[in-house]
């Protein structure tokens, strides 16, 4: 076994469009659900009580928003790195895990797409839980989520890639799915090595654009939480135990 296959593994390289292939999806899933429901305080917790006392000490919120959001994102990509570690670390009992040059690139693309797309949504909820309360924002989350599950249940047909009709269509509708940016294996790559070895459609899936897009959700999410934080007003009725803050 090589780093490559365990990267893939961990990149759902075993989900498939159809419905029992659903539930092997969610079982990979449910580690970035957990980080998700621990970290969803991470920044929201300083808006629970005694926040006029904490924040009467932060001279400048964005700053201070800005510093958070990066230590975040800092304990995802340390979060990913020990998944990826443990992980390989269970498969070298097995019989050792070679490290070879296309692990390494995808190691490298794993830990940015996924990055970009845990911290987008921890930090979505932490936002959330702001204004509606943890359990209102993680249900939030969790639902569109679960949407962009569910529309490979509802397309599963359409998204037949062994029917060349309308080859483009199809692929522009697996691209619309946000979600679909995280499965590695339906991707193509420029270097050849690795390309052979994911791209299991046989599309023009470019790993990079899957970079693009989490950056842009992420840079999105990331400006319209520092403006909801910058204006939210601290003395206002605690979303958790209905007193004031």
């Amino acid at each position: 076994m090589t780093l490559f296959d365990v990267i893939n593994r961990l990149g759902f390289n075993s989900f498939d469009i159809h419905e029992t292939a659903m539930i092997e999806f969610i079982i990979y899933y449910f580690p970035m659900l957990i980080f998700q429901a621990i970290m969803g305080t991470y920044i929201y917790r300083h808006f629970c009580s005694a926040s006029v006392y904490y924040f009467s000490r932060v001279q400048c919120r964005i700053r201070w928003y800005v510093r958070e959001a990066a230590t975040l994102f800092y304990m995802v990509v340390i979060y990913l790195i020990i998944v990826v570690a443990i992980t390989a670390a269970i498969a070298a009992l097995g019989g050792g895990v070679s490290i070879t040059y296309d692990s390494v690139i995808l190691f490298i693309y794993y830990i940015i797409i996924h990055s970009l797309w845990l911290y987008s949504f921890t930090l979505l909820i932490n936002v959330l839980s702001v204004k509606c309360g943890s359990t209102n924002a993680f249900a939030c989350n969790l639902g569109f989520q679960a949407l962009c599950m569910l529309y490979f249940v509802v397309l599963k047909n359409y998204l037949e890639f062994s029917d060349v009709n309308n080859i483009g269509g199809r692929v522009v509708a697996l691209k619309i799915n946000p979600i679909s940016h995280i499965v590695l294996h339906w991707h193509s790559s420029m270097f050849d090595s690795v390309n052979e070895k994911l791209n299991s459609f046989a599309i023009d899936f470019d790993l990079n654009e899957s970079v693009i897009v989490c950056l842009c959700i992420a840079v999105a999410i990331s400006v319209t939480s520092g403006i909801i934080i910058k204006n939210q007003e601290l003395i206002v009725i605690n979303r958790e135990s209905g007193g004031t803050v």
